[in-house]
């Protein structure tokens, strides 16, 4: 089989993703109800966005890295091609 592990880049752009989309559910969530509040005249709309952002990014943070193989270690494969 191939053992190969991610480049040190790859393995930093791939950090980067993860944190650069945790960051778009943290403030999208506040900046589309400020948006909506301000369309609809309601503005606790944009508050609520805010306060509901960062505990979803926080969550996505969480469990994306949980699943994430640590250094050095190999992901695990459920596949049935495994001897």
């Amino acid at each position: 089989m191939n053992d190969q592990r991610p480049s040190p880049n790859a393995a930093a752009y791939d950090a980067l993703g993860r944190v650069f989309a945790a960051s778009a559910m943290m403030a999208l969530p506040g900046i589309l109800g400020s948006w909506l509040g301000a369309r609809w005249g309601v503005d606790w709309i944009g508050f609520v966005g805010f306060m509901i952002g960062p505990p979803i990014g926080l969550t996505y943070l969480l469990v994306a890295y949980r699943k994430s193989p640590r250094r050095g270690e190999t992901p695990s494969s459920d596949s049935p091609d495994r001897d």
